[in-house]
């Protein structure tokens, strides 16, 4: 018999070390399980680093519970590391390599035309990503396809499905 508390249950989660510099006690976190979904923060960041997989150790407590709540489940977590309102955001699969390093572009359709254009690019995840210069709101991008589309080549929509 194991008896426990549902509401001390928190998380241990492991962030990249490359990653965990972002982190902070005190931010908001999604946590998902299948299809249940509770919120969190980050409580604690221990000082050790996961030498076989180069991780940092992060606690996380429940902010609403997790239903129903589960010991021992693996769960999925995605840290809020930052915000920003009104961003302009395309799906990741619209970005083509540029010159630099760094650098980004995208295929806009002007005029029935497609045109290449390099674009600043903010924060992303793993569908989105946000276009902080090059790309007005009400331009259209190609998502699909674009890689490789000569500049200049005429375009169409696809049909609603």
């Amino acid at each position: 018999l194991e008896l426990f508390d549902p509401a001390s249950l928190v998380v241990m989660a492991q962030v990249p070390i490359d990653a965990s510099s972002r982190v902070r006690p005190g931010m908001a976190v999604e946590i998902r399980m299948g299809t249940a979904v509770a919120s969190g923060v980050i409580s604690a960041l221990t000082g050790t680093v996961t030498p076989q997989v180069l991780t940092v150790p992060v606690r996380i407590a429940f902010t609403s519970p997790l239903v129903p709540p589960l010991l021992h489940a693996a769960v999925e977590c995605r840290i809020v590391t930052a915000h920003h309102d009104d961003a302009l955001l395309i799906p990741t699969a619209a970005l083509l390599p540029a010159g630099g390093v760094g650098d980004a572009a995208v295929m806009v359709v002007v005029d029935g035309h497609a045109q290449r254009r390099t674009v600043a690019l903010g924060l992303r995840d793993s569908e989105w990503v946000e276009v902080t210069s090059g790309l007005a709101a009400d331009e259209s991008v190609i998502s699909e396809g674009a890689y490789g589309l000569p500049d200049g080549a005429a375009v169409a929509p696809l049909p609603a499905t």
